[in-house]
């Protein structure tokens, strides 16, 4: 009976090992093209993006972020986001490489 439940036991593990080599690693997917973001984002087609545009439709606590988000990306404070405040790398990023 212990041969049998050890049997299992790393058929099992064995099972869960395979399943988690097929998943995607984020470096093998593809790098999103932010003059796309951007272009998707301003929905009036204006140039710009507003806050309203760049939060969407989220809610809570992801609305809290993207807020936050818009708010730290907008440098010159004019209540958008030009392509280049859109498309700019965060301070806090370029720290982190």
């Amino acid at each position: 009976m212990k041969i049998k439940f050890a049997l299992c036991a790393i058929l099992l593990a064995g099972a869960f090992t395979i399943n988690a080599g097929d998943k995607p690693k984020a470096a093998d997917k593809p790098k999103a093209d932010p003059e796309a973001a951007f272009k998707k984002k301003d929905e009036n087609s204006d140039g710009k993006i507003s806050k309203e545009e760049f939060v969407g439709k989220k809610d809570g606590e992801a609305k809290t972020k993207a807020e936050a988000s818009f708010t730290a990306k907008d440098t010159d404070k004019d209540g958008f986001l030009s392509k280049e405040e859109f498309t700019a790398v965060p301070v806090h990023a370029k720290k982190a490489k």
